[in-house]
């Protein structure tokens, strides 16, 4: 069994480090990251401590040159967090939202996304609470939010679905009129909207 008081570090003294590696996987299991195509693009769960101390220990104020900045959380919208850069010395402060949102609109993608997610697995908000509480992340967005992203997303899919409709019955019309019989199977004992 493996207890909360081991170091990440202990060395057993062989070269598990590079066979885990090469399986694809380090010595706790989890898989190894293989860089990607993407650069530095996406969404990524960050240990806000972690990043605290990096940018308290590295970085330094555009303004007056010196070092001593803190990176606060000054705002969450659900997933979405808002933080601010603030220098000790001056008091000089850069606000900037850690998600993207799109253009002409209020809401935070990852928001909407979450919601996304779990329409798409068939649970609710009760769920995704869950998951950030077991991940130790910030709350989803409240239920009456939660409700209008599912209704702006139901909205959207059943738009797309009849524009396809459509664009297939047009399609199957103008086989018709151009003498073609036309061959559909239509189904009418109800058994298309059960599984198996």
């Amino acid at each position: 069994t493996v207890s909360d008081d081991e170091d990440d570090n202990d060395d057993d003294g062989g070269d598990s480090d590079a066979s885990c590696a090469a399986d694809g996987f380090d010595e706790d299991g989890d898989d190894v990251e293989q860089p990607d195509d993407h650069g530095s693009q996406g969404n990524r769960i960050i240990h806000l401590p972690s990043l605290q101390a990096l940018v308290a220990d590295s970085c330094v104020c555009s303004v007056c040159n010196a070092g001593g900045l803190q990176l606060v959380e000054s705002g969450r919208s659900g997933l979405a967090t808002t933080l601010t850069l603030s220098c000790d010395d001056c008091g000089a402060e850069t606000t900037f939202r850690m998600a993207e949102t799109p253009v002409g609109k209020k809401f935070c993608e990852v928001n909407r996304k979450s919601v996304l997610a779990m329409r798409l697995i068939g649970r609710s908000r009760e769920a995704l609470c869950k998951i950030c509480a077991i991940l130790d992340i910030p709350p989803p967005v409240a239920s009456s939010a939660f409700l209008k992203h599912r209704d702006a997303l139901h909205a959207a899919a059943k738009k797309v679905a009849n524009h396809s409709m459509a664009t297939v019955a047009d399609a199957l019309r103008s086989g018709e009129s151009e003498g073609e019989p036309v061959d559909i199977a239509v189904t009418t004992d109800g058994t298309w909207m059960k599984r198996g």
